[in-house]
């Protein structure tokens, strides 16, 4: 038993169980603070602190302040090593309703300009339509306001400038497809005998019916109707 401040007068007499080597040179502590935290510290300038169970190292934290898991030499603020590593974030909500948060991860900016000291862009996983199912929402942008810049539903569709595609790729805007000076867009069919090989559907407005743009194998060529859904 270490005790400290036993008459409850003096916070700084705080208790300290300190290990020492090296005649002393070396030390390393484990204590309480003023505001009854504790601590642990190696308080060796180029010495490691490890945790572990049994007799293997789990946690590794070095002295730029990285931590390593399953790994004693990290190379980042958190490495994990290991055989198929995972991370997982649970929500424990219950009863989320459609469209609520489950799950982000925030990337903040501490630049002192007047986009930064905040969080610029962050992904999202959300409740989609059944608590259950989920998807993913992009956000990016400044300011500490990033909008939503891309959703993946829990069906696997992508929209960009929509937040609810209805297709497995669904863009409101302008877009462009371009490798060095030219670009394509490839349409590969899977459908059967005479039903559209590919097309393309030119939607139109209150007062236009638009069409399509569509080529069947058995006919060649290409045709070009107006109107239809």
């Amino acid at each position: 038993l270490i005790e400290a401040d036993t008459d409850n007068t003096v916070e700084a007499s705080n208790p300290v169980l300190r290990l020492k080597q090296d005649g002393g040179a070396v030390t390393g502590a484990l204590s309480l603070t003023d505001n009854n935290d504790m601590t642990l510290y190696n308080e060796y300038a180029f010495g490691k602190l490890f945790l572990g169970v049994g007799t293997s190292t789990m946690m590794t934290i070095d002295t730029n302040g990285d931590v390593g898991i399953g790994t004693t030499s990290p190379d980042a603020k958190l490495e994990i090593s290991s055989v198929q590593p995972r991370i997982r974030l649970r929500d424990t909500t219950t009863g989320v309703s459609s469209g609520s948060t489950t799950g982000a991860i925030d990337f903040y900016t501490s630049d002192a300009s007047s986009e930064g000291n905040a969080v610029n862009a962050k992904i999202e996983s959300y409740a989609d339509s059944i608590y259950g199912r989920l998807g993913l929402r992009f956000f990016t942008g400044g300011g500490g306001a990033p909008t939503q810049a891309m959703t993946v539903n829990w069906a696997g569709s992508v929209g960009i400038g929509t937040t609810t595609p209805g297709h497995k790729l669904e863009v409101s805007g302008n877009g462009k497809f371009s490798n060095t000076s030219e670009g394509s867009l490839i349409i590969k069919h899977n459908y059967g005998y005479q039903r559209p090989n590919w097309a393309i559907k030119l939607d139109g407005d209150a007062n236009t019916s638009g069409g399509y743009l569509s080529q069947y194998v058995n006919q060649g060529g290409f045709t070009l109707n107006q109107g239809g859904t």
